[in-house]
This record gives C-alpha cells, sequence and structure tokens, in this order.
C-alpha cells in the first residue's frame, strides 16, 4: 500500500494516532490504541498488529455492510490473529444479542487477543481448525506474528480440531458469518469441509494467499455448488478477500 494512503488511513482510523509515530522508535513494547469508532486496541509496537488493525477498522478489508448480524446469529473467526476482525464486528453489532467464536492456533497471540476481546460477545479457543481432531504442527519460527500457518515440518505441536467438530462440540447449527484467514490453509479447508460449509454456514469472508499451484480462481471453484462468489480485493497477485453468500 502507498505510503500516503497508509498514513490516511491511519489518521481516519486511529484517534491517537501519533502514538503510532512515536512507537516506530520505541523498544518492542505493547501500546493501546483507540479507534475513531471508541474501540480500545492492543497492539505489540514494532510489529504487523497496529496496520492490521488500521486496514480492518477502516473498513477497506472487510466492509461494514456486509459484517451485519442479528440476535441469536453466530460469527466464527479464523485466524484471530490479536482480536482486530472480532473488535470491528463488536463494534458494528455491539447492541445485537450475538455470539463469537474467536479462533487463534498461535499461543503468542493469545494474550492479546484475550485481552482486546474482553467486554465483547466473543469467546476465545487457542486452536486450529485443521484436518484432523487431536494436535497438528504449526509453523512460527522466522515468520512475522500475522503469517504463522499449519504445516506438517512446523516448530510448534498444538491443539487441532476440523470445522464440523469445533460447530459440535460449541453447539453451533447456524454459522451467520465465518471469517477465514489461515494463511494459505484455506484451500484444504474448503475442500475437506465444504458440506459442513454449505449446511451450516451463510456467509463466508475469506482472505486468499495464492500458493504455487492454487489461486483464488480454485476457491471460486470449489465452493461454486454451493455459494455465490465475489472478489472483494485483489491486492496484485499477492492476496485478496472473497465473499461468499450461500445459494
Amino acid at each position: 500500500m502507498h505510503r500516503a494512503k497508509q498514513a490516511a488511513l491511519l489518521i481516519g482510523t486511529i484517534a491517537d494516532w501519533p502514538r503510532a509515530v512515536v512507537d516506530l522508535v520505541r523498544t518492542p513494547r505493547e501500546t493501546d490504541y483507540r479507534t475513531r469508532r471508541g474501540v480500545r486496541v492492543r497492539c505489540r509496537t514494532r510489529t504487523t498488529d497496529l496496520a492490521e488493525v488500521v486496514v480492518i477498522h477502516s473498513g477497506s478489508e472487510y466492509p461494514p455492510e456486509l459484517l451485519g448480524l442479528q440476535d441469536g446469529d453466530a460469527v466464527i473467526d479464523l485466524g484471530a490473529n490479536i482480536g482486530a476482525f472480532a473488535t470491528f464486528v463488536h463494534a458494528l453489532n455491539g447492541d445485537v444479542d450475538y455470539k463469537g467464536h474467536a479462533i487463534e492456533p498461535n499461543p503468542a497471540n493469545h494474550p492479546l487477543l484475550e485481552r482486546n476481546l474482553q467486554g465483547t460477545r466473543f469467546s476465545v479457543h487457542q486452536l486450529a481448525v485443521g484436518p484432523v481432531d487431536g494436535q497438528a504442527r504449526f509453523q512460527t519460527g522466522g515468520l512475522p506474528l500475522d503469517e504463522a500457518h499449519l504445516d506438517e515440518q512446523g516448530d510448534l505441536l498444538v491443539d487441532s480440531s476440523r470445522l464440523e467438530t469445533l460447530l459440535e462440540r460449541n453447539e453451533i447449527p447456524r454459522v451467520a458469518l465465518l471469517k477465514i484467514d489461515i494463511e494459505g490453509s484455506e484451500y484444504d479447508l474448503i475442500e475437506r469441509e465444504l458440506t459442513t460449509l454449505a449446511n451450516q454456514v451463510e456467509r463466508i469472508l475469506l482472505e486468499w494467499h495464492p500458493l504455487p499451484s492454487r489461486t483464488c480462481d480454485d476457491l471460486r471453484s470449489s465452493l461454486a455448488p454451493h455459494y455465490e462468489t465475489e472478489v472483494l480485493s485483489s491486492r496484485e497477485g499477492r492476496s485478496g478477500v472473497l465473499y461468499a453468500t450461500r445459494r
């Protein structure tokens, strides 16, 4: 993103944005920021945390008009990181009696995720949604905090659950909105859990990450029998956001 646009998004989204300038040169630490909607989010300085909060709370990644909920709805955030998406959803639906589930396998993100979601309707699960119920390998070494992902050669062993099992254990018969940002594992998830998705998930917001042999077109093809899809954004082929609504 061009620096001028980045600066404009920062100033337009974060009420106390001058702190970000100071934090660029500070020793790594944690800082509380307040969005212009009044949401307080704690971020780690000199990481991608604040940038994620800005791009999400500005509405430039996930349009607010697609995030509306009704009483009784369930929303699931796969790849919750430190809670930028979940806090944005709550800011938009604060008066709605919904139930949220924030799913994040990386233990490095959990202290901030739990802190940032205090006072919301989201519960936090330290868990990867993957191919097995049990444990899975997760790669964190040498990667930015928002790019860790499932990998059979990963350096970390984390708890894992299939999506179908997650819904059963938490007694979720219907998901109004499923957000997916799982750093390349989305292709396997969609193919593996397509029946569960088609039966129980109404809307999907999915951040896609191109792999050597897989692209957004593959995701749209997999979803096509059950969902209408629309590409909301594409970052020069590097990634983008796909929106799917059940037929």
